[in-house]
């Protein structure tokens, strides 16, 4: 009689755990954006200097972004540059930007405009949910560059060449 009601107490103890297994994790983050993509790189080394401004919708500048390091990354394969600001800059972009590359590229970044996106992963038994700001459109150096995820791309070839000063 014991060995009937064992499976069936097994079964129970079974569906429970399943049950209970059933997880949803959350994950928030309020960076303005993950980091810049500077495609079609030609250089065979990383950039040395990089700095970050500021600038209000009046051309004001805000902030000479000092205090930020970056951490650079070269995939040669790609010929891509993934410029990681650290720490990052929180909340939602409401500013332009002007980002200087070794004393001598200037991207002016402006009209950006990024919303909060939701990316759900499914596991077998429990799901994540990624909450984030997204960059939908942005407008670098006078041209429309691709958006839709937590990066800014840049292209090379919309680089402005200044010329180093001494």
């Amino acid at each position: 009689m014991v060995i009937l009601k064992c499976p069936k107490f097994l079964v129970l103890i079974g569906v429970l755990s399943v049950i209970g297994c059933n997880s949803e994790e959350y994950i928030v983050t309020d960076y303005a954006f993950d980091s810049f993509i500077l495609e079609n790189w030609k250089f065979s080394t990383k950039p040395d200097h990089i700095a970050l401004e500021k600038i209000d919708k009046n051309g004001k500048l805000i902030k000479n972004e000092k205090l930020i390091t970056f951490e650079t990354t070269i995939d040669t394969v790609r010929n891509v540059v993934f410029i990681v600001p650290t720490p990052n800059l929180k909340g939602k972009v409401n500013f332009d930007m002007k980002l200087i590359l070794n004393d001598s590229m200037v991207f002016n970044i402006k009209n950006i405009k990024s919303s909060r996106d939701t990316l759900v992963r499914r596991f077998s038994m429990s799901k994540k949910v990624y909450v984030y700001n997204s960059i939908d459109t942005v407008m670098v150096n006078g041209r429309q560059q691709k958006g839709g995820t937590a990066d800014i791309y840049l292209s090379l070839d919309v680089a402005k060449i200044i010329k180093k000063t001494k």
